[in-house]
């Protein structure tokens, strides 16, 4: 895995993986190191314990929100998932953390992979309310038609994504015949 690192952006992982990356025990080196292979944002989750965010500007942990465990099947991909959906609103690394934290905590709540998942922004305001936490309003994402492109700036860094025009797609997509 460690030949992917560099053309990653955002990564999130499991516990250990910074350990088993790195060699180093404590995750604020380890992410240190990780962010020198190329990814800009670094987050390690967990569990029951949260996650730890490193980023060039700052390191933090995240607690796990308290909940009724009743299956964690499908919780670091709602994790992940989430997590996308505060980048995509623009919000901040510590929003994003709490807020992917909250809605992995309400996907524990119920049985299955995917059950819970349906309504889980109105259900992380209830999450972390009470907690005095607030989540930038909801605003409309981009819609993601199935084929894009990342437009690229010279440091390569992905800056917008455009649709590719359709018959580039085609042609793109279709084997070149003789003529």
């Amino acid at each position: 895995h460690r030949e992917l690192v560099p053309y990653v952006d955002v990564l999130i992982t499991g516990e250990g993986y910074a350990r088993g990356l790195t060699g180093l025990d404590d995750i604020w080196q380890a992410g240190k190191e990780i962010l020198k292979m190329g990814p800009r944002i670094f987050v390690e989750t967990v569990g029951e314990r949260g996650c730890y965010t490193v980023t060039a500007q700052a390191q933090f942990h995240t607690p796990a929100f308290e909940c009724d465990v009743v299956d964690t099947t499908g919780a670091g991909d709602v994790f992940h998932g989430a997590y996308i959906v505060g980048l995509l609103h623009g919000w901040d690394v510590r929003q994003c953390a709490l807020f992917s934290t909250a809605v992995s905590a309400i996907k524990c709540t119920k049985l299955g992979g995917r059950a819970g998942i349906r309504t889980w922004f109105a259900r992380s305001n209830v999450v972390l309310q009470p907690r005095n936490i607030s989540v930038p309003p909801k605003r409309v994402a981009p819609t993601c038609p199935r084929r894009f492109s990342p437009q690229r700036n010279t440091k390569g860094d992905v800056h917008e994504w455009t649709r590719m025009d359709t018959k580039a797609r085609r042609q793109e997509e279709s084997p070149r015949r003789a003529a």
